[in-house]
């Protein structure tokens, strides 16, 4: 299946090159300064419950963006909102700019999850054939972004006020959004259903706290290097 892509000359080139430029400023950025870890997928992966389970046991949690301003559009019965063609450029600017906004807040030093970033902006804008928003690739460039947790589809898709896609579009939103991550350069880990909800949870916390153990293993001298 082919998936929408934005024109090659605006996009295409810009993600292996900021990918890269993650990977080399990343081993650099763990020591002291703030982390974040994505946990991303389409509609209907049960990514926002897992992030929720993740806040309930201690963690920094930053709420999905696109969320946020569907509900505050409807609410108030704005039109910026992703099923309204003509204004799908200016919701994922907004997008961009509350991510943004939430990422700044963090804490230093602060190990957080954050539900999608940066990157799930540029791939919605590869999936509606739009250019991604001004600067946001320096901005990525500049993000702490560690490991991204893309969750496998649950078996059925609850459609609700704010998720309104089809089980068709829901996976095709998926994939667009994995292959955009797989440019990214960052490390991409799979989450598989598994039986509970708690093993994922476990799952994604091995991969967290085994980051920070190696880290701290990593900072320990070696026999050779106490003698020296």
């Amino acid at each position: 299946m082919s998936l929408p892509t934005t024109k090659p000359d605006i996009l295409s080139p810009l993600i292996p090159i900021v990918g890269k430029m993650i990977g080399f400023e990343n081993g650099y950025r763990t020591n002291g300064r703030k982390e974040i870890y994505i946990i991303s997928g389409g509609p209907g992966c049960g990514k926002t419950t897992l992030i929720n389970s993740l806040k309930s046991l201690g963690y920094y949690t930053v709420p999905e963006a696109a969320e946020q301003i569907i509900s505050g559009e409807i609410e108030y019965g704005g039109e910026i909102l992703p099923w309204n063609k003509p204004k799908y450029a200016e919701f994922q600017r907004a997008v961009y700019s509350l991510q943004k906004i939430q990422e700044r807040r963090i804490p230093e030093k602060a190990t957080a999850i954050s539900d999608r970033s940066l990157w799930d902006v540029v791939a919605y804008s590869r999936f509606g054939e739009i250019e991604p928003p001004k600067g946001i690739f320096n901005e990525i460039a500049r993000a702490p972004y560690r490991i991204v947790f893309i969750p496998d589809q649950l078996p059925a898709l609850e459609r609700t006020n704010i998720r309104r896609e089809d089980e068709k579009k829901a996976e095709e939103l998926h994939e667009a959004i994995r292959e955009v991550y797989d440019e990214s350069g960052l490390e991409v880990v799979r989450v598989p259903v598994f039986g509970t909800k708690q093993e994922r949870v476990d799952y994604v916390r091995s991969y967290i706290e085994g980051e920070g153990l190696s880290k701290i293993i990593s900072q320990i001298p070696t026999s050779s290097q106490s003698t020296a």
